[in-house]
C-alpha cells in the first residue's frame, strides 16, 4: 500500500493543486450560457446533458453543482488520453456509475453541503474496475483507521486494501466541501495458463454509492455516544427513518466493520421508511430479530436486561441501520405524553 501510494505521489499532487483551478472553471461555465456538459442525469431523470456550444470556451468538462447522480462512460471524449474529469454533487446522497473505464483515466468528485458533514462511500459489489479513491481535499478519513501520519492525501479505498468489502468509508468536510479523487490503474490479466486464451473482454465498471450527514455545530466523533436530550429524542423521533421497539438480546463489537452491533428482538415497528438507494433492505417486522449498528466508540459498558425496552431511532446509511438515539421506552412514554399535552410537540407523535 505505501509502495502505491508513493508512486502515484506526484499525480495525485499535481491534480491536489490544480483543483482550485477546476474548481473556478468549473464556477464559470457553470454560470456561461453555454458550458460543456458530458451526461449527467438527476435524482428526478431530468437529463442535463447538453451539447457542445463552444469547445473554444473549456477543454475541460464541466458538470452540474446540483445533481444527485453521476452517470459516464469512459468512451466519452471527455475522458480521452487519461484525463480526470471534475463531476459535481450537492445532494445528501446519490449514486456515481462510471461505466467503460479506461485505465489511468479518474474522476475528481467534489461533495459540497449547505453545513460540514460526515460523509460515507461504498463500492458496489458489482464494480470490476480496479481503482484508488483517496481524500485530496477536506476534513480527515475517519473510517477506515486514518493514517497515522500527517498527509494532505488520504487514502479511502483501494481494490487490494484487503479489507471488508462492506466496510463503509467515511471522511469529514472542511468548509462544506470534500474532494475524493476517484483513479483506475490497470487491471490484472485474465488468461488460461494452461490452454493460453484470453477470456472474452467485457467493459470494466465502477459503481458507488455515497451519503452525507450534516454535522452538529459541535459536533465530533465523540459527541455521536453520548445520549440524546429530550429535545433531541423529538426532534430524532420526527426526522429518523426507522423507529422500533425492541429489547437488546446481545451486543458485539465489529471490528472489521468499525461499528458496534445490536442485536434487537422487535417489539412493535412505528416506522420503517427507506430512500431510493435502500431498495435492497428487508421490510422489518415485528418479532423479527435485527442488527442495529453503532459506532465502534460506542459500545456499551453494560447489555441491559433483555427484560428492558428501548425505542431505536435513526437512519439507513447506505444500506445499514444506524442508530442515533435510544431511549428507554419508559422515559419517551413519559416525554411523548408531555409533549403532547404541552403542545410542544415538532411533529404527531
Amino acid at each position: 500500500m505505501a509502495n502505491w501510494r508513493k508512486s502515484h505521489s506526484s499525480l495525485v499532487l499535481f491534480i491536489f493543486h490544480t483543483i482550485i483551478f477546476l474548481w473556478v472553471k468549473s464556477s464559470d461555465a457553470l454560470n456561461s450560457s453555454s458550458p460543456t456538459l458530458t451526461a449527467v442525469f438527476s435524482r428526478s431523470g431530468r437529463n442535463a446533458d447538453a451539447s457542445v456550444q463552444d469547445k473554444k470556451s473549456s477543454s475541460i468538462p464541466v458538470l452540474t453543482s446540483d445533481s444527485c447522480d453521476w452517470y459516464g462512460s469512459g468512451l466519452d471524449t471527455s475522458f480521452a488520453n487519461g484525463s480526470v474529469v471534475p463531476v459535481y454533487l450537492r445532494c445528501l446522497q446519490g449514486v456515481v456509475h462510471w461505466t467503460h473505464v479506461q485505465d489511468g483515466s479518474g474522476l475528481i468528485v467534489v461533495l459540497s453541503h449547505d453545513k460540514d458533514f460526515k460523509g460515507c462511500i461504498r463500492v458496489s459489489r458489482s464494480t470490476s474496475a480496479q481503482v484508488s479513491i483517496s481524500l485530496i481535499s477536506g476534513g480527515k478519513v475517519v473510517s477506515p483507521s486514518p493514517s497515522p501520519t500527517a498527509s494532505d492525501i488520504e487514502s479511502i479505498f483501494h481494490t487490494y486494501d484487503g479489507l471488508e468489502h462492506d466496510l463503509l468509508r467515511c471522511f469529514t468536510s472542511n468548509d462544506r466541501k470534500a474532494t475524493v479523487l476517484i483513479e483506475s490503474f490497470p487491471p490484472t490479466v485474465t488468461k488460461d495458463a494452461k490452454s493460453h486464451v484470453n477470456y472474452p473482454y467485457r467493459p470494466l465498471q465502477f459503481k458507488m454509492d455515497y451519503h452525507l450527514e450534516p454535522r452538529e455545530e459541535n459536533g465530533n466523533e465523540v459527541s455521536a455516544c453520548r445520549p440524546c436530550n429530550d429535545n433531541e429524542l423529538l426532534q430524532t423521533f420526527c426526522s429518523s427513518e426507522f423507529v422500533l421497539r425492541g429489547t437488546i438480546l446481545s451486543t458485539s463489537d465489529n471490528y472489521p466493520l468499525f461499528r458496534s452491533d445490536l442485536s434487537v428482538n422487535v417489539v412493535q415497528v412505528i416506522r420503517n421508511s427507506t430512500s431510493p438507494l435502500s431498495s435492497d433492505i428487508p421490510q422489518v417486522t415485528e418479532d423479527a430479530i435485527v442488527i442495529l449498528h453503532r459506532p465502534i466508540e460506542c459500545h456499551p459498558r453494560h447489555s441491559p436486561p433483555q427484560t428492558t425496552e428501548f425505542l431505536f431511532m435513526g437512519h439507513w446509511i447506505l444500506g445499514s441501520p444506524v442508530v442515533k438515539c435510544a431511549p428507554k421506552w419508559t422515559h419517551w412514554k413519559r416525554l411523548r405524553h408531555d409533549s403532547i399535552h404541552s403542545g410542544s410537540s415538532p411533529c404527531h407523535l
